[in-house]
């Protein structure tokens, strides 16, 4: 039990180190940091790792106070949790209803003639739904019940599908499944795609593991 609750830990590290080394890149001008993996391909946009770096700190929270059989603190997991829906909601919004978000460029610009990007410093929507997703599971693993299990898990499984279909979208050269070439949104990076994959594992090993205290 205390091995799958430390693998997620260990994943939700992994989540805010590739994110915070990225905005760290955007902040600091670093280019192989922000830079996508495979040439001429969207980058992770900054608003978008930094909603990551907080998802990071939420599923690495959960994980080690679910290894050390201690209670979830309310008051990180909570405060991330709000930061996330507030920013991700308004992507979401102005998304819908068009027009400019300001959460976008609130802290960094990104410059014209981005590789593929429609949407300037604008996640992909399935990102966006996944942000809300574990804003979901936050709420469901701070205030625990062995009830809450398969709705962990489920989520888990879906956070691990919208990482992993864009990477085998970009592997077989499918635009369509990173989500490229639709109008309303920017395709996903595969790096981002990448951590979603690694977030969705620690989210269905904290599903699958029951929680005893």
């Amino acid at each position: 039990m205390k091995d799958a609750f430390k693998a997620s830990e260990w994943l939700g590290i992994a989540v805010f180190g590739i994110s915070v080394l990225t905005v760290l890149g955007w902040i600091f001008n670093i280019s192989p940091l922000t830079s996508s993996i495979l040439p001429g391909t969207i980058s992770v946009k900054f608003i978008t790792a930094l909603l990551l770096t907080l998802v990071g700190v939420i599923l690495t929270v959960i994980g080690a106070a679910h290894r050390r059989q201690i209670d979830v603190t309310p008051i990180v997991v909570f405060g991330c949790g709000f930061i996330i829906l507030l920013l991700t909601g308004t992507l979401l919004y102005t998304t819908i209803a068009g027009g400019h978000d300001g959460v976008s460029t609130l802290f960094v610009t990104e410059g014209p003639g981005a590789a593929q990007t429609l949407f300037p410093g604008r996640p992909p929507v399935a990102t966006m739904i996944v942000l809300v997703l574990v804003c979901i599971v936050a709420g469901i693993g701070t205030v625990w019940s062995e009830k809450a299990h398969p709705t962990i898990k489920a989520i888990g499984v879906l956070v691990t599908a919208a990482g992993a279909i864009p990477i085998i979208g970009y592997i077989v050269g499918v635009e369509a499944m990173y989500y490229g070439g639709i109008a309303w949104t920017n395709p996903m990076p595969i790096k981002e795609a990448f951590v979603l994959v690694l977030l969705g594992a620690g989210l269905w090993l904290i599903g699958r593991t029951p929680h005893r205290r």
